[in-house]
């Protein structure tokens, strides 16, 4: 395909897009520097250099009789697993690499899946069901099943309100888990035949970054140390976050 002057940094905007609406889905950094490195050759580029941490991006692509154009951007929002959108986003990718779509209608594609909306229920029920298979795994009874199910709710509501407004996504992790922590505890509290250590470890289970940690380790031991630190250090201070407000929670309520 041929580009003109004035679309190369339009492309390079929208393969910025691509590359981090990836990243936060939970595309892995290897397959996002080497699917925009495929999109640029597919547009007619000489040379591309792409470079992803967690935390920032960075793409320069050369072409033989039209300028060169380098864009960086910060990734400021938390990776999180939204498969759904990592897939429609391949999909595109792989039908551009075939066949490349005009750079107004690649804009439009992308803009498009960015601002899919996610089925929301979906999450809740998933988040459910896991904690309350895990209350139960650890030798949680059906009441403590049900009463992990109560503090998942919790959760997920703090989540959703308390998110949004503070600027530390640790300390954010920190309030959440507090509020999820009180309300077992309370429940605890109020009902002394649950078991209160079997219920707090399946809520915690949907808090703690265990996946994360291990993409980190994967990075690291994958040749990418850069990105295996930095993901794990950011991975530590959220599990301090939660491993913290569960505590303060217990502490506050007796529970400990």
């Amino acid at each position: 395909m041929i580009l003109q002057a004035h679309e190369v940094p339009c492309l390079v905007e929208q393969l910025l897009n691509i590359g981090e609406v990836l990243f936060w889905s939970g595309g892995e950094i290897g397959r996002i520097e080497d699917t925009l490195k495929r999109l640029c050759m597919a547009y007619g580029s000489q040379h591309a250099n792409i470079y992803v941490i967690p935390s920032y991006m960075a793409l320069t692509v050369e072409f033989e009789t039209l300028p060169a154009c380098t864009m960086t951007r910060r990734i400021h929002k938390n990776d999180s697993f939204d498969l759904t959108r990592v897939e429609d986003l391949n999909t595109l990718c792989r039908q551009c690499s075939r066949e490349p779509l005009p750079v107004e209608e690649l804009a439009l594609r992308v803009k498009a899946i960015m601002e899919k909306e996610n089925k929301e229920w979906k999450l809740w029920i998933g988040s459910f069901l896991a904690v309350a298979s895990l209350t139960i795994f650890f030798g949680g009874t059906l009441e403590d099943a049900i009463a992990s199910i109560i503090g998942a709710f919790v959760i997920l509501f703090a989540d959703k309100r308390l998110s949004p407004i503070t600027n530390s996504p640790v300390f954010g992790t920190f309030l959440v888990s507090f509020v999820g922590g009180l309300s077992v505890c309370l429940m605890g509290k109020n009902f002394p035949f649950l078991h209160i250590d079997k219920v707090m470890i399946g809520d915690i289970m949907i808090l703690i970054p265990g996946v994360a940690i291990t993409t980190a380790i994967r990075y690291s031991l994958g040749g990418d140390p850069l990105s295996g630190v930095e993901k794990l250090i950011k991975s530590l201070f959220f599990a301090l976050g939660v491993a913290g407000g569960i505590s303060m929670a217990m502490f506050l309520t007796g529970v400990m």
